[in-house]
């Protein structure tokens, strides 16, 4: 079993094998539909060996072989997933009935499942700090994956106090204290302050310039410094970013000056379907795609990775460390919400939700995840 810290080890080895008749698709190796054998040994590909007998062969014919795939951005363990496991027990089966697959997986039949669709490695990608021990122990029962987790570090109070001061030796020793503790992959910041002003006020806040309350520190001080504070620790995965207004119609523009604020500094962009949006603020009537508008600036930036967040048409049960949005969403929706852990330093608001086809905001996010 994997460990669940950026020094685990690696997996055991396996007897040699070789993969016969299968389809590669490589492009690091510039391999796109090579039909030809693999050879594996002590976990590694190796050139064709000259006793072959030693491999067991696998007729791979008329399948893909690939390199494992990465889901960088995953809700698999933690309070949030327990919650919503809690909420909509009903989810947790595949339901042959309506021909669809669990939405919130047991833990053991979550790393079955993602193997099947060729994944080896899976993040969580919003594990608040004080969950961190329970969701290292959910993991380390997830079978066959590596796995590890972000944690929602952007929250805690101290980190905060360091960002607010701005001097970036003490942000580096914050964030490489807490990602160490908390035993992390690295860091997630979702909704930059959001949580803040949700406690102030339960309100909502459509500027990256507006300080936080009680704070002179503002959202994008907090996207500038903790990106920088999180490329001088060296972790191994950037900083990563659940921009402000999820859902909202007209977020592009946040996610475009998200983009912008960066200014060269490595950052990852999550489910960004959710923030491509036009249309005015808070008016569903002018929904639209904001996508054409975000690539260039996208491709521009070299420094910047993503995941899309593309939606699947069915029930589902939404995760976000956004309390805002949860909220929001609910009120929307007229569904049950639950905001767990988020009076603690940050957390997750979970609620059931279920995307229709002939729904034409759902619809709208489908298709503009596609254009991603």
């Amino acid at each position: 079993m994997t460990d669940v810290s950026p020094h685990s080890s690696l997996s055991p080895f396996h007897e040699p094998f070789v993969l016969v008749g299968g389809t590669i698709h490589d492009p690091k190796n510039g391999l796109d539909g090579i039909v030809t054998d693999i050879w594996v040994e002590s976990g590694r590909i190796v050139c064709s060996p000259s006793n072959i007998k030693r491999f067991r062969h696998i007729d791979a014919t008329g399948l893909i072989v690939m390199p494992g795939g990465i889901d960088l951005h995953s809700h698999v363990a933690g309070p949030k997933v327990n919650t919503g496991r809690l909420m909509s027990p009903q989810l947790g089966t595949h339901r042959r009935s309506h021909n669809q697959p669990s939405a919130i997986p047991t833990i053991h039949s979550t790393g079955s499942l993602y193997a099947s669709l060729g994944y080896t490695t899976v993040f969580d990608a919003a594990i608040a700090t004080g969950a961190a021990s329970l969701a290292a122990m959910e993991l380390n029962d997830l079978p066959i994956l590596d796995k590890g987790f972000y944690l929602l570090a952007a929250d805690n109070i101290e980190l905060l106090d360091a960002l607010e001061a701005g001097q970036p030796d003490v942000i580096e020793r914050c964030i490489s204290s807490i990602v160490r503790t908390g035993s992390g992959w690295g860091v997630k910041v979702a909704n930059p302050g959001g949580a803040a002003f949700w406690k102030d006020s339960r309100g909502d806040h459509h500027d990256l310039d507006t300080p936080l309350p009680g704070r002179t520190l503002t959202s994008r001080n907090i996207l500038e410094r903790l990106a920088l504070g999180v490329h001088a620790a060296a972790l191994p995965h950037p900083l990563h970013i659940h921009t402000s207004h999820l859902g909202l119609p007209g977020n592009w523009r946040t996610l475009f000056e998200t983009m912008q604020t960066l200014d060269g500094v490595p950052a990852h962009l999550a489910h960004v379907q959710f923030h491509s949006y036009t249309g005015g603020d808070l008016d569903p009537d002018s929904f639209g795609s904001g996508v054409s508008k975000l690539l260039d600036c996208f491709h521009k930036n070299k420094n910047l990775t993503l995941d899309v967040g593309q939606i699947l048409f069915g029930d589902t049960v939404a995760m976000t460390g956004d309390p805002e949005a949860a909220e929001h969403l609910a009120h929307t929706t007229g569904v049950p919400w639950n905001a767990h852990d988020l009076w603690l330093e940050g957390g997750c608001g979970v609620l059931p939700i279920e995307y229709k086809e002939k729904n034409l905001i759902h619809s709208w996010q489908w298709a503009i995840g596609l254009e991603w």
